[in-house]
């Protein structure tokens, strides 16, 4: 079996597992089952501390015993944490469900860019990872929109036959992974279980770059989860019907997709620093004009920031890899996505709260803020360091 058909077949499980049809209603959802925006939040930060608790530990999984095993593992307990969901109705049987989806999650992050760089690696087409992270990034987003195009439609139906129908394409992709083949260049580490995972930690503390590389990682996490909360209840609080929820959500896909996908050709033009910069202030100024607006038009503001989130992700992950070996990649990205996760976990029920006890718009204008001020920090440091 050629090693070139990983890439297609990953393709087609990003394809597969973005058909999430519960996406468009999902925050609408949790609060027709009488849960408030903190408590939405919570959840959320529930889902964030089992991964920062999980995160490091798969990681070391995937790099002793295979990638694709871990991946595999990862889509079962998805499917079986879309079950829950689909059938929960109260705040514990949600957090229950998330805390399930964390752990599938923390199977596959770190596992399947990992597998995807040593599988280009083993090839020597390794300088093709940002295109190609780029386009599955895209895929992804393409198929997020298109199951929230279809999901906005399965609506009419009830807002929990979305979750059902979801557990459709989650099934078949299940099947993918199993046909996978892990890279020669995968050795598995010869270090004790934990051993590895020191190591990782160590190295990462002493690398400057992976460091600012990880606290942009979250600061930007941060940021993209808490918008994507609150943005459904702001639509209807300026009373867009919820059948165009599918419609918005599957352009904010495409606007984000439009990102992963040119990703590539805009970061060599502008250079490491100000692709940071330009992505950090541009996402701040898109959300202090959505908490300045309430109108239809205000969906150009969040089409923006889609787009700015959507180059950022393959720029990241690019800037990452090229600092890790391959013995150690897994881990320390997970350690990456742990620090996202703990930010998550730390800083998105305040937002919540923020939007129950004051407004949706006072959440926005203080993200705003944030990211402005890291921002002036970011700029600062480049300015003194120019290296």
């Amino acid at each position: 079996m050629a090693l070139s058909s990983n890439i297609w077949k990953l393709y087609i499980y990003r394809a597969l597992s973005a058909l999430e049809f519960m996406l468009p209603i999902f925050v609408i959802f949790l609060l027709d089952n009488n849960l408030s925006l903190t408590q939405i939040l919570i959840l959320q930060a529930a889902y964030a501390v089992a991964l920062l608790v999980l995160e490091i530990p798969t990681g070391a999984f995937a790099d002793r015993y295979g990638r694709k095993k871990s991946i595999i593992i990862s889509s079962i307990i998805v499917f079986a944490a879309c079950i829950i969901y689909a059938s929960g109705r109260s705040f514990t049987g949600f957090f229950m469900a998330e805390i399930l989806w964390a752990v599938g999650a923390s199977f596959w992050s770190g596992a399947d860019t990992a597998f995807l760089y040593d599988t280009l690696k083993d090839m020597k087409r390794e300088n093709e990872f940002k295109k190609i992270c780029g386009t599955l990034n895209s895929i992804e987003s393409i198929f997020f929109g298109v199951g929230g195009l279809i999901g906005g439609f399965l609506v009419i139906y009830g807002l929990r036959f979305p979750f059902y129908m979801t557990l459709i394409p989650l099934g078949i992709a299940m099947i993918i992974p199993f046909t996978l083949k892990e890279p020669q260049l995968f050795q598995k580490v010869k270090y004790r279980y934990w051993t590895h995972i020191k190591d990782a930690i160590k190295h990462t503390a002493k690398h400057t770059r992976l460091r600012f590389i990880i606290a942009y990682s979250a600061i930007l996490a941060v940021t993209t989860e808490v918008v994507f909360f609150l943005y459904q209840p702001y639509l209807q609080s300026i009373n867009i019907p919820l059948t165009l929820f599918g419609i918005i959500f599957a352009v904010f896909s495409a606007i984000f997709a439009l990102g992963s996908k040119l990703a590539h050709r805009i970061e060599p033009r502008l250079g490491e620093k100000t692709t940071l910069l330009g992505i950090m202030l541009v996402s701040a100024a898109a959300i202090f004009m959505i908490s300045r607006t309430a109108a239809f038009y205000v969906i150009i503001f969040f089409m923006v920031f889609e787009f700015t989130c959507g180059l950022a992700r393959p720029v990241l992950l690019s800037y990452l890899h090229h600092h890790i070996e391959s013995y150690r990649r897994a881990t320390i990205i997970s350690l990456n996505n742990m620090s996202r996760s703990l930010s998550i976990a730390i800083i998105a029920p305040l937002f919540g709260a923020i939007a129950d006890y004051w407004s949706l718009q006072t959440a926005f204008m203080i993200i705003a803020i944030m990211l402005a001020v890291y921002f002036a920090i970011l700029a600062a440091v480049f300015l003194i360091f120019r290296k």
